[in-house]
């Protein structure tokens, strides 16, 4: 799948902060995860499939490119970061090979994952063409949801004060694909 073949194609990953403070200049990339077969968890580092990335940042001005044999793929990005103190967290998960309801380029929801709330964006299949890009822009949004008091009390009750929850709040974010 990944390839040194001059008539590849070429996937770029992508972050934009369009928080309101700018607060998440880099992201941990869990897993990019092509042709995954069996896996029943969206936030599963794990690949059971083709790992092309794993635990790997991005940065605000930074773009992981990655060469790939031409083809329709299906894919799983998991992005999960989080500041220790305030339990600011993004969590988003981007499922590429999906089929959408409408013809939007991605459909996003929100929903609780296995205890995180998480974003989720259901996109089309991850199409390299030879010779051509195909971007994936990650994008935090200025939308943020605050949980304090769910926070606590699932702390309190699966953990003890101690261990408590530490999503406090969530920064939405979405996956958008195109090519160029």
């Amino acid at each position: 799948m990944i390839s040194n073949d001059p008539n590849s194609g070429t996937l770029v990953l992508r972050l934009i902060d369009n928080s309101e403070n700018k607060e998440w200049s880099n992201l941990k990339i869990h897993t990019l995860c092509f042709q995954e077969t069996g896996n029943e968890d969206p936030l599963e580092n794990e690949c059971l499939g083709e790992e092309l990335i794993s635990r790997t940042n991005i940065g605000v001005n930074d773009q992981l490119t990655i060469r790939i044999k031409p083809g329709k793929y299906t894919g799983r990005i998991l992005v999960r970061e989080e500041t220790f103190f305030f339990g600011n967290t993004v969590v988003s998960v981007g499922l590429f090979g999906e089929k959408l309801s409408s013809q939007a380029n991605c459909e996003h929801l929100s929903g609780n994952l296995n205890g995180a709330i998480s974003d989720i964006s259901r996109c089309p299949g991850i199409l390299i063409k030879p010779g051509k890009r195909t971007m994936i822009d990650f994008f935090v949004t200025n939308e943020k949801e605050s949980f304090p008091l769910r926070a606590f009390w699932l702390g309190l009750f699966s953990k003890g004060l101690s261990g408590g929850s530490r999503q406090f709040s969530i920064n939405h974010s979405k996956f958008h694909i195109y090519s160029e």
